[in-house]
C-alpha cells in the first residue's frame, strides 16, 4: 500500500469512527423546538406520548421529530403526561445551549386509565426529567418519587445541574428543588413557602421562578442569589404578576416579558414590563389573535437591542370521556419588539397538528464545541487529501 493510499485510509477511518456523532445530529441551530402531546391518531385524557418537532422561526416544519421514549430501557426511564395538565411539559434549552429539558411521569404506559389520572395515582408516583442534546439523544436517568406533584419546568445550566420546578410545595416531594443529572432522590428543596411553582429559567447567572394563585409569591421571583443549590429566600419582583402567569423572557437587566394563559382582559397574551427606580411598571399587553392567552414564551435580543418574542398560544378544548375535542388549537405565536409602536395582535406562524396540543418551545439545542472542532478538523483532513492528489 503506497503512501498517498495509507493516508486516505486513515482519513476514512477517522471520518468513520467519528462521523456517526456529527452526521446524527438532526437539530439545526437557530430553528425553534415545540413540545408536543399526542400522535395525531386521536387525543384522549389518558397519559400520552411526547415529542420534540422542529420549526424555523418563520414557522416551517422541517420534518424532524424526536419522540422521547414510552419505554424504559436500562436506567432510562419511560416518559409521557396528561394532555389536559396545561402546566405540564414546558421544554426550556440549558444555559450552554447544548440540552434542552422537559418533565413528566415515568413508569406509566401510554393510554392507562388509573384512578386519580395521571398526576394523582399513587400507583404510578414517579417522574422524570429528559435531557436531550442536539443529536437528538435522549437521556431519562434523572427520576425521583413526587406523589402527586407535577414537575412543570426545568432548566440546566451545563446538563448536568438541574432546576426543577412542581406544581406543589413545604411537606411534599415537590416545589423548586435542585439536582444533578442521574439523580433518583429526591433533590433539595429551595424554598418551603413557596406553592404553585410553574416555570424555573435563568437569565444573566441568576435563577428566577414564576408562581401563580396559592403562592405567598404570586408573580415572578428572583431565587436567592445567582443560582442557589439549598435552601434560600425568594423575592418577588415588584408588580411584575397577572391573572394566570406562566412563561417570561428577560431581555436586558431592565426588561421583562410576561406570558398570561388567562381569559382576563388587559393580561391574557405577552406583555411587556420595564423596571424604573425599582419599581416594574407593564407597557403593553397583547392577546393571541384567537384573542387567547399564551403559556411557553423565549426570546431573542439582536445587535440593536430588537427583540423577538416566540410564544405557544392557549388552546380551547372539550372532553367527553376520555376523548379531546380541540375547538381552537395551539399555535406559534411571534412579535418582533423594536421599542417603537407595537402591532394589535401576534403573528401566527404555525398551528398545531389536529388531535395534539403543544406546550413548551425554545430554541434548539445546539452541538457540543468538541463536534464543532471536530467537524473542522475532518474538513481540514479532506482538503489535505485533496492536496495530495
Amino acid at each position: 500500500m503506497n503512501r498517498h493510499l495509507r493516508s486516505i485510509t486513515a482519513a476514512v477511518a477517522i471520518f468513520a469512527a467519528l462521523s456517526t456523532p456529527l452526521l446524527a445530529a438532526p437539530f439545526t441551530s437557530g430553528n425553534l423546538v415545540i413540545s408536543r402531546v399526542g400522535d395525531q391518531s386521536g387525543l384522549t385524557t389518558l397519559p400520552s406520548a411526547l415529542y420534540i418537532d422542529e420549526y424555523t422561526t418563520s414557522g416551517t416544519a422541517v420534518g424532524n421529530t424526536i419522540a422521547l421514549p414510552t419505554t424504559a430501557s436500562g436506567l432510562n426511564k419511560s416518559i409521557v403526561t396528561a394532555p389536559t395538565v396545561t402546566s405540564a411539559a414546558f421544554l426550556t434549552r440549558s444555559v450552554d445551549g447544548r440540552f434542552l429539558t422537559i418533565g413528566g411521569t415515568a413508569d406509566l404506559p401510554v393510554g392507562t386509565t388509573t384512578a386519580g389520572g395521571v398526576f394523582g395515582s399513587s400507583a404510578y408516583p414517579n417522574r422524570v426529567i429528559a435531557f436531550i442534546d442536539s443529536a437528538g439523544n435522549t437521556d431519562t436517568t434523572t427520576t425521583f418519587v413526587a406523589g402527586g406533584s407535577n414537575p412543570r419546568s426545568s432548566v440546566s445550566t451545563n446538563g448536568v445541574d438541574l432546576w426543577v420546578a412542581s406544581d406543589t410545595g413545604a411537606g411534599t416531594t415537590g416545589g423548586l428543588r435542585y439536582f444533578t443529572k442521574g439523580q433518583t432522590t429526591p433533590g433539595t428543596l429551595l424554598n418551603s413557602t413557596t406553592t404553585n411553582t410553574r416555570v424555573v429559567n435563568i437569565f444573566n447567572g441568576q435563577l428566577y421562578l414564576s408562581t401563580s394563585t396559592g403562592s405567598v409569591n404570586n408573580g415572578v421571583n428572583t431565587v436567592g442569589t445567582g443560582l442557589p443549590t439549598t435552601a434560600t429566600t425568594m423575592t418577588l419582583l415588584p408588580t411584575v404578576a397577572s391573572a394566570s402567569e406562566y412563561d417570561y423572557f428577560l431581555a436586558n437587566p431592565t426588561t421583562l416579558y410576561l406570558a398570561d394563559d388567562s381569559t382576563t382582559v388587559g393580561d391574557r397574551g405577552i406583555s411587556k414590563w420595564t423596571l424604573s427606580s425599582g419599581v416594574w411598571t407593564k407597557q403593553w399587553t397583547i392577546a393571541s389573535e384567537d384573542n387567547l392567552g399564551v403559556r411557553s414564551l423565549t426570546g431573542a435580543v439582536d445587535g440593536s437591542g430588537n427583540v423577538t418574542l416566540y410564544g405557544i398560544s392557549a388552546e380551547t378544548l372539550s372532553t367527553s370521556g376520555t376523548t379531546i375535542n380541540i375547538t381552537v388549537p395551539n399555535k406559534l405565536v411571534s412579535l418582533v419588539d423594536t421599542g417603537g409602536p407595537i402591532q394589535l395582535t401576534l403573528t401566527t406562524l404555525a398551528t398545531a397538528p389536529a388531535n395534539t396540543i403543544w406546550r413548551g418551545v425554545d430554541f434548539a439545542p445546539i452541538p457540543e464545541p468538541s463536534a464543532i472542532v471536530i467537524g473542522v478538523a475532518l474538513a481540514g483532513v479532506g482538503v489535505w487529501l485533496r492536496r495530495r492528489k
